[in-house]
């Protein structure tokens, strides 16, 4: 009887799988990956060395980096730095400046046309190329057909009659009559005929004119290049020609719009500005076209003005001057 609750005890229990499997030890992972000491709660991430913005400038001080930047500066792709140097024009003046060609502008000329307010403009608005050198030249000057020159300093460009470039003037070579020359930012020496086989020679620089010589000898410089669509314009309401009159006056030297410096020795020479023509007796003189006319100064000897609007000729002896009044 025992045997059998024995045997009972033992059915009632579930099924006896024997001790659980020895699993042995839990696999030894090795020791916890060392990820070196927490970071410091105050350091900020680092990452590299902070741009180096240059030292810190004095306001007012006008260097480059400071916080008055020119608003220039956003387009070179590097904060603090200007886009280009100081005074290079976008592709290459003043050259003009400078050679035509650059930004900057010599005593007030324009460009290297007539009617052109840029440098090294046609009068549309044309770029005009730099184009070879002019070359030397194989003889005298011709009376009344072409003039010689040579550069005596700076850089002096010439744009020959029917040429749509400008030639640089880089020793003794030939000018046609009807030569535009761009001396704003050289000079050179200038000689014509005379008749009878004779030569004249005169100075000229700080300006652009046109070449023009008849048969008698007498040799004229007109005057080119400049705006004079800034100068406020005569006989409007005092009202209309304001902003205009302040754009001039910003331009400095009394509306000064061209100019062109002359020396002669006693040559058969007139310069044509906008309002009056200068013709010299051995001298050194200044014609400056203004908004207000066209003012003649002597340093040396005598000039005969002829005063287009006063219709009379009036001479200006050294240290005097004269203005001629523009006409309209």
């Amino acid at each position: 009887m025992a045997a059998c609750v024995s045997a009972l005890s033992w059915a009632g229990r579930p099924d006896h799988a024997g001790p659980p499997p020895h699993a042995g030890p839990p696999p030894h992972a090795g020791p916890p990956e060392h990820a070196g000491p927490p970071p410091h709660a105050n350091a900020p991430d680092h990452a590299g060395p902070p741009d180096h913005a240059g030292p810190k400038q004095n306001p007012g001080s006008g260097q480059a980096g400071a916080p008055q930047q020119a608003a220039g500066a956003e387009e070179s792709g590097a904060p603090g730095q200007s886009g280009s140097a100081p005074g290079q024009a976008g592709s290459a003046p003043g050259q003009s400046g400078s050679a035509p060609g650059q930004s900057g502008q010599s005593s007030g000329g324009g460009g290297p046309v007539a009617g052109s307010g840029n440098q090294a403009d046609a009068g549309a608005g044309t770029a005009l190329p730099v184009g070879d050198p002019l070359p030397e030249a194989e003889g005298p000057p011709v009376l009344a057909e072409a003039a010689v020159a040579r550069p005596e300093r700076g850089t002096v460009l010439v744009r020959l009659p029917g040429s749509g470039e400008l030639a640089p003037l880089q020793t003794l070579s030939e000018i046609p009559v009807g030569s535009l020359v761009d001396a704003r930012n050289g000079r050179l020496v200038l000689r014509t005929a005379l008749p009878g086989g004779g030569e004249q020679a005169i100075v000229v620089g700080e300006g652009q004119f046109t070449l023009r010589q008849g048969p008698n000898g007498m040799t004229s410089l007109l005057l080119q290049g400049g705006d004079f669509s800034t100068c406020p314009s005569a006989g409007s309401s005092p009202a209309a020609p304001r902003a205009t009159a302040a754009r001039a006056k910003t331009r400095g030297k009394s509306s000064e719009v061209r100019r062109l410096y002359t020396k002669d020795d006693k040559g058969k020479f007139r310069t044509h500005g906008a309002n009056s023509v200068a013709t010299v007796r051995g001298t050194e003189w200044l014609t400056i076209d203004r908004c207000d006319g066209t003012l003649t100064v002597v340093r040396e000897g005598r000039v005969a003005v002829r005063d287009q609007r006063r219709d009379r000729t009036v001479v200006v002896r050294a240290g005097e001057r004269h203005l001629a009044r523009a006409t309209s």
